[in-house]
């Protein structure tokens, strides 16, 4: 039996800009004779989600889709991670960063570990976004 569920797969919960819910458009489907531990669920969806996403040229339609697909604050919650990355890109420290945008060290130091991986995607986009 497959069932959706609209979870947070992150499982983090509150926080001064809630749950960063990425993850909670896309929703979690699983086969009920599984573990319901969060590390065994598979995610389906997604890779459909991502097709759609990258389909979308122009930048007022892809505005437009994440307005209908998005809640405000899960909207706020992926620009504000664009933004640190950015400032983390160009590089702002992380406690002024955390000053300036009012959030933890711990969400800022996940996005300084994605861009010290060398096959960062996002690092890859950012970096393109200096040389414009």
């Amino acid at each position: 039996m497959v069932r959706e569920e609209c979870v947070c797969i992150r499982g983090h919960s509150g926080g001064k800009f809630g749950n960063f819910g990425l993850y909670n458009f896309v929703g979690v489907f699983y086969d009920a004779s599984m573990s319901r531990n969060k590390k065994e669920q598979k995610l389906l969806g997604l890779e459909e989600m991502c097709s759609v996403l990258c389909q979308i040229q122009e930048v007022d339609h892809m505005k437009s889709f994440l307005e209908e697909i998005l809640t405000p604050a899960e909207r706020k919650d992926l620009a504000l991670r664009w933004q640190l990355m950015q400032m983390l890109e160009d590089g702002i420290r992380q406690r002024q960063i955390a000053a300036e945008l009012g959030i933890s060290l711990c969400k800022i130091t996940r996005g300084a570990k994605i861009l010290k991986k060398t096959q960062s995607i996002s690092k890859r986009y950012l970096e393109a976004r200096r040389k414009k």
